[in-house]
């Protein structure tokens, strides 16, 4: 797979696994994300032996986004 297919192929994958936590966020802000962490995941990926994208990472951030937003709602009160 090309470089530009994988870096889509991983942007797509976190699209899909940070969109139920982020429905609240502007789709720009969302996209900005989303794309930073594509193009970080496939920096590391480089400097790795292994070029497997590993969801454990986005699994983690998903759960800090929840864990945020609960704090968040709790503040508010909902």
């Amino acid at each position: 797979m090309a470089a530009a297919e994988q870096r889509d192929a991983i942007a797509d994958a976190i699209r899909q696994r940070l969109a139920p936590v982020c429905t609240d966020w502007p789709a720009d802000l969302f996209e900005s994300v989303v794309n930073r962490l594509a193009d970080i995941t496939m920096k590391y990926q480089g400097l790795s032996s292994s070029n497997v994208y590993d969801r454990r990472s986005t699994d983690r951030l998903i759960d800090d986004l929840r864990e945020a937003l609960d704090r968040s709602k709790g503040l508010r009160g909902e």
